[in-house]
């Protein structure tokens, strides 16, 4: 390992690990505003307003996230990746 970080290899292989997920990484990003754009239009279409949408939004998700469930199955998740 030492012998790749003095020659520059496992820079060059830093470099190219990165720009291989910049692509998917920048798509998920632009992605972002489009969903939410969605998400509040169609609460104004039904008569609630964002910051309403937004409360509604994060209690639920706050809901969901504290289910034992759900901690489980995040706890799973984070142990598998991490």
């Amino acid at each position: 390992m030492t012998e790749s970080i003095k020659s520059g290899a496992m820079g060059c292989a830093i470099e190219e690990v990165f720009i291989i997920l910049l692509g998917p990484l920048m798509s998920a990003v632009s992605n972002a505003p489009g969903m939410v754009s969605s998400i509040f239009s169609t609460a104004q279409v039904i008569g609630g307003g964002f910051l309403g949408v937004l409360r509604n939004i994060a209690d639920r998700l706050n809901t969901e996230l504290s289910c034992v469930d759900v901690q489980d199955s995040l706890l799973v998740l984070l142990t598998t990746m991490g």
